[in-house]
């Protein structure tokens, strides 16, 4: 048994998805090595591939949103005729511009899924992830690439968001980190998908919350030491799944 040990206050929905252990790397390999990274050795939490139904849902979504759309901007350039004359140009042009704001948005969405799809399992791709090294937290996922000295973190808590509004049953576990207001940085809170890795989110809070409090432990991340105990933790989170 490994001390320390601190399971997430809400309860996870993992299954047989999240049984991995934190991967012992060289932190380059994360980057496209265009700068020198502040630790060169770290314990990866790789996240895990999303639903292909819900990648597909928004890779669908866009594609149709775009075909609508261009269906409208015909109409509005006199190339079709209007389907709608009672809506006017004016109804044509907003519901133009709508499907094509949503196309948008579900398309960008879609390409962080494929990102996420490709780095969190593809041979010779950059791993995506959340990486503990001796001097901070590692954020390196599709659309965000954050590397978070631990001395900037000023407190790690578990939260439940909501999803889909607030009437919405659904809540997403993430992990806050909260940054010092003094830091030279423009966001103040760096969220994690508390159970959007392919270890334990309890083993990922642990080490969060433990290495926090530890400072002085802090030496042994990027090491053998620091993967042991990671390791210990991992265990202890499977056996009470």
């Amino acid at each position: 048994m490994i001390a320390g040990f601190e399971r997430y206050p809400h309860p996870l929905k993992e299954g047989r998805h999240a049984r991995d252990a934190f991967r012992y790397i060289n932190h380059t390999v994360m980057t496209r090595a265009e700068a020198p990274t502040v630790d060169s050795w770290v314990h990866l939490a790789q996240t895990r591939r999303p639903p292909i139904g819900a990648v597909l849902f928004f890779a669908l979504a866009s594609i149709g949103s775009v075909a609508v759309a261009v269906y409208g901007l015909l109409q509005l350039i006199g190339v079709l005729p209007i389907a709608n004359s009672d809506g006017g140009t004016g109804g044509l042009i907003l519901g133009t511009s709508g499907m094509a704001l949503f196309a948008a948005g579900a398309g960008w969405v879609a390409a962080l899924m494929i990102g996420r799809t490709v780095r969190s399992g593809g041979v010779g791709a950059r791993p995506s992830g959340i990486a503990l090294g001796e001097h901070g937290v590692v954020v390196r996922v599709p659309g965000r690439d954050a590397e978070i000295p631990w001395a900037e973190i000023r407190s790690v808590t578990a939260r439940l968001s909501a999803m889909g509004g607030r009437r919405s049953r659904a809540e997403l576990p993430l992990i806050e980190l909260a940054r010092d207001p003094a830091a030279p940085v423009s966001e103040r809170v760096q969220f994690v998908v508390a159970n959007g890795c392919r270890v334990p989110g309890d083993a990922l809070y642990t080490a969060l919350r433990w290495y926090h409090a530890h400072p002085e432990a802090r030496w042994e991340l990027g090491r053998v030491e620091g993967e042991r105990r990671l390791e210990g933790w991992r265990q202890q989170a499977l056996a009470i799944q």
